[in-house]
């Protein structure tokens, strides 16, 4: 299943993407910004073409190439140079080919009919863009086929795919992956230590050699005091949000006033004062004058004079159709699934996540070029497998069956203390059918019946079930639900934090238990009347009256049931008590408000999937 499904086309991803806007190696710098704040794109293709004027190489799209890719982010650190700086405007005029990095391999061409395979193979060698021609069914010619177009290569379009738009496309079908995706992301080893941080009172030029790399390896810089705790992120991403000024911003800033500056409200008077100022100091006059024509209200109502053509921001007339984020980081822990990570990263469009503990000290960071390899070795595990001989995979399941042998052993049931044990068995009609299938491995022989897995009791006395009281299973039944579930139940709550907490709160419960039989012996009848009746007020919500679940607002810890703030979440973006604003209040950030009775420790949910693994056990046909 999954080695179809890597086998799927290019083409079935590139579903309803645009063309690819284009500008020519010719262009310079300034023609770049143009294009990027009229299109509110990111990024801005370079494309080269043959134009000899040859009808023969003029009706091959080969001709025309996509050699690399500008952002605002590119234009930004080439103006923080202390020759552009000086002069800005001259370097606006430089090439386009001059500010591009010098890297091959960050854009690569595909056919529509290519693998996803080689699609992910391609972004693993480095590539972040893919270049795919879009399949139409037009047959009209242009009449001057030569001539450069804005979407148009030779009478043939392209769009691109990104790391994320394949990572979205796994994520559509992640069930042919199970279990991995369960699993954690620390166990799977996809946290890169490695990472490109900034204390938050260096200067913000100092990281300027940091975000071009960052920009390359598409991650983000991350803010940290001095206790390595994440305080913010200075991203790429958001930095092609803003405008070419950014580049003064960087050059007089600190790590965390340019955080700040960069958010995608705009940057405050003072800051701008300030950037200002400091650039007056270094008779920077020149890229003075052009953030004064930038923040300059008068300037701005002429300059930006359609507000559809250009869009309009807080900051000036950036031109953006696609939204910029907060400064705040998007931050996962070691213990997320992997599949919870990849949901964060798609729902937030990034393309990485930052690993931090409870604390927030920083641990790493995971991308979406760690998830695709991991998805990647999944496939070389599929067709590893389907290579070996048939006698080198039976030897593979005898040692998967020992080994959830082994782990079995240590799961006992309560009433009776039996625990389950497996082995292999083989079908009545697999001596005569088994020499047709030898050429493949087990799980053929697994799918067509000839091959199965038997399990039986063991009880404490050393009494078993073997042959008298068997149930059987299929190897995909035994590799998808059996084998990892004995593993998830063997290793149980190992992370010493969860320890640690479930420590605290028993610690909490039993003084809290001891205060309480203490309170109650000196209690009167009316004393306990009140005591009940005001837990009950404090159960009920505040807008319905009634004993519901209930949220609590992280800002003002107002709560009201789920019901009541659904209801008035789709009216007002307030809260209903205080008229706190919740505008910037994610979703996530709701607590939920539940009684002590509604919590259980990690042993009763340990005691319940093992419940749940034996009552499974149980609902396996008999032999």
């Amino acid at each position: 299943m999954a080695i179809s499904f890597f086998a799927t086309q290019v083409s079935d991803l590139c579903l309803g993407k645009p063309p690819l806007r284009s500008l020519p190696t010719t262009a310079t710098v300034a023609d770049a910004v143009t294009s990027l704040k009229r299109s509110g794109e990111i990024y801005v293709s370079l494309w080269t073409c043959d134009r000899s004027g040859s009808v023969a190489a003029c009706n091959n799209t080969g001709c025309c190439r996509c050699v690399g890719k500008i952002c605002m982010v590119d234009v930004i650190v080439h103006l923080c140079k202390e020759e552009n700086l000086l002069n800005p405007l001259d370097a606006l005029q430089s090439n386009v080919l001059d500010v591009v990095p010098k890297v091959k391999g960050i854009i690569r061409h595909l056919e529509s009919n290519s693998s996803l395979l080689e699609a992910i193979d391609c972004i693993l060698e480095g590539a972040q863009n893919l270049v795919i021609p879009i399949c139409t069914n037009s047959r009209k010619q242009p009449t001057n086929p030569c001539v450069f177009n804005h979407t148009l290569h030779h009478n043939q379009q392209f769009c691109w795919l990104t790391q994320e738009d394949v990572v979205r496309f796994l994520l559509n079908s992640i069930g042919i992956f199970s279990p991995i995706p369960t699993f954690t992301i620390e166990a799977l080893d996809l946290i890169q230590k490695s990472t490109f941080t900034v204390n938050y009172h260096d200067p913000a030029i100092t990281i300027l050699p940091l975000i071009s790399c960052s920009l390359l390896d598409q991650t983000s810089i991350g803010v940290v005091d001095k206790d390595n705790r994440l305080i913010g992120e200075i991203s790429p991403f958001t930095l092609a949000c803003c405008d070419e000024t950014a580049a003064a911003a960087i050059a007089t800033l600190s790590a965390g006033d340019l955080m700040a500056y960069i958010d995608y409200s705009g940057p405050s008077d003072e800051l701008v004062s300030l950037v200002k100022m400091r650039m007056h100091e270094r008779n920077l006059t020149t890229m003075l004058d052009l953030m004064d024509d930038y923040y300059n209200p008068l300037s701005l109502s002429s300059s930006c004079s359609s507000d559809e053509e250009f869009g309009s921001a807080k900051s000036g007339c950036v031109g953006r159709s696609y939204p910029g984020r907060r400064f705040e980081a998007i931050v996962c822990h070691p213990w997320n699934s992997l599949i919870a990570v990849m949901v964060q990263m798609i729902a937030l469009r990034v393309s990485y996540a930052w690993v931090v503990k409870h604390d927030y000290t920083l641990v790493g960071i995971v991308t979406y070029a760690d998830i695709l390899n991991q998805f990647r070795s999944i496939e070389e595990i599929y067709v590893g497998s389907m290579r070996r001989s048939f006698k080198d995979s039976l030897k593979v399941l005898e040692a998967d069956i020992q080994h959830a042998n082994a782990l079995a052993l240590d799961l006992r049931r309560e009433y009776d203390g039996a625990c389950v044990q497996m082995r292999m068995s083989y079908s009545a009609a697999a001596r005569f059918l088994l020499f047709f299938v030898q050429w493949s491995d087990c799980h053929l022989a697994g799918a067509l019946g000839f091959l199965r897995i038997l399990i039986y009791k063991v009880y404490v006395d050393g009494t078993t079930t073997m042959s008298a009281h068997e149930r059987k299973a299929s190897i995909r039944e035994f590799y998808g639900i059996i084998y990892p579930s004995l593993m998830q139940l063997q290793r149980g709550a190992t992370h010493p934090e969860d320890s640690k907490q479930k420590k605290i709160c028993d610690e909490g419960y039993l003084k809290q238990d001891d205060d309480d039989d203490d309170h109650d012996d000196d209690e009167d009848d009316d004393a306990v009347e009140s005591r009940c009746s005001d837990i009950e007020s404090e159960e009920e919500c505040g807008i319905c009256m009634e004993a519901n679940d209930k949220l609590v607002l992280p800002k003002c810890t107002h709560a009201m049931c789920s019901n009541c703030y659904n209801n008035w979440r789709r009216r007002s973006l307030s809260c209903p008590f205080c008229r706190v604003s919740l505008k910037t209040t994610d979703p996530g950030e709701v607590w939920v408000y539940v009684c002590r009775k509604e919590v259980m420790d990690i042993a009763t949910i340990r005691w319940g999937n093992l419940k749940r693994f034996f009552m499974y056990i149980e609902n396996l046909p008999l032999v």
